[in-house]
């Protein structure tokens, strides 16, 4: 594990890694676009080391920050809308269903 923190302190974006992935994702980036993601992106890669460097030898896990459970209703059945009520503004019918267009 201290191997996989050290190489990860060592990751760095340069301009060339930028440039690729520019190239990847088919967008043009001027020089100081570039150079401006790379610095942004190796902020961004030092504030995960910093948050690796916090010791949480003795922390639970944690699944959700608030403690909530899935509220759902019960599955139950109930009275349809009746046929004539469904259709009753639609715009074209055809043997008491809704018509459409063959292709949407």
């Amino acid at each position: 594990m201290a191997k996989d923190k050290e190489e990860r302190s060592s990751w760095r974006v340069d301009e060339g890694t930028v440039e690729h992935i520019s190239d990847l994702v088919n967008i043009g980036l001027s020089k100081e676009e570039v150079s401006l993601f790379a610095q942004q992106l190796n902020e961004i890669l030092d504030y995960f080391r910093r948050i690796d460097e916090v010791n949480t030898r003795n922390i639970e896990p944690t699944f959700h920050v608030m403690d909530i459970k899935d509220i759902v209703r019960d599955d139950t059945t109930s009275p349809c809308l009746p046929n004539k009520i469904a259709l009753e503004n639609a715009s074209k019918k055809e043997n008491g269903l809704f018509k459409a267009p063959r292709i949407l």
